[in-house]
């Protein structure tokens, strides 16, 4: 059975720099521009590089996706929503050879990633629901942890969109699955700061496996499924 529901977060001293909705351009742009840990997006090279140092899940990941694009001969990374680009830098790292293009719908904190990840072949701002999708051969579309930034509506018009565009073959890893622990847990805290009138943001959606699967039933045909480092992938190709 499908399952999807609406997630929250408590930026605690943030919260105004937020405000009640993440999933925006110009909201993203003010929690990459703050200080807020594991969110923010340093505008030095040695802060950067700092901020996601002892992140060892981050590199095992890299070491997976570098490892699927060897095996598949593919020569190309296009990912998308790379937020603070510390998983990238590690793919690049792993494989200065592969060409790595980084995109992000908020536009200042694209510019500050620019700025600072040397080794990328090209970063700009990208709207994965906006902006044309470009085929390009042997390339990996990856979509890291930018699940939760559509509906599950969005997501289908999404897929479409970069079906029509020949867009394949595309990973897609989830930033988490729903299970109904996780359920329960998130309502109570949702909840809760109701209750005590604690200001918490709308962050998106979780889903659970078959919601997942639905997301891109009409346009792709899930190839394979796969723990990605820590976290569940799902690679897909066209469907025929």
């Amino acid at each position: 059975m499908k399952r999807s529901i609406r997630t929250y977060y408590d930026f605690a001293g943030y919260s105004e720099v937020v405000g009640s909705d993440l999933l925006s351009p110009s909201a993203w742009d003010s929690l990459r521009g703050s200080d807020a840990n594991f969110f923010s997006l340093a505008a030095s090279r040695e802060d950067w590089l700092r901020s996601f140092a002892d992140r060892p899940e981050l590199l095992e990941r890299a070491r997976f996706i570098v490892s699927l694009c060897h095996q598949n001969g593919l020569k190309r990374i296009f990912s998308v929503g790379v937020g603070v680009g510390a998983l990238e830098f590690f793919i690049k790292a792993e494989d200065p050879q592969l060409r790595l293009t980084c995109t992000d719908f908020a536009p200042k904190a694209t510019a500050r990633l620019r700025d600072v990840f040397d080794e990328c072949d090209e970063v700009f701002p990208f709207n994965m629901m906006r902006d044309p999708w470009r085929s390009t051969p042997e390339t990996l579309y990856l979509l890291h942890r930018v699940d939760t930034e559509l509906s599950n509506r969005g997501w289908r018009a999404c897929f479409s969109r970069m079906a029509s565009s020949a867009i394949s073959p595309v990973l897609v890893v989830a930033t988490e699955l729903l299970t109904p622990e996780r359920r329960k847990r998130m309502r109570q805290t949702y909840l809760s700061h109701r209750l005590h009138r604690r200001p918490i943001t709308f962050s998106g959606y979780v889903r659970n496996r078959e919601a997942f699967r639905a997301l891109w039933a009409r346009s792709y045909e899930t190839v394979d499924e796969m723990r990605v480092g820590d976290l569940e992938g799902f690679l897909l190709a066209l469907k025929r």
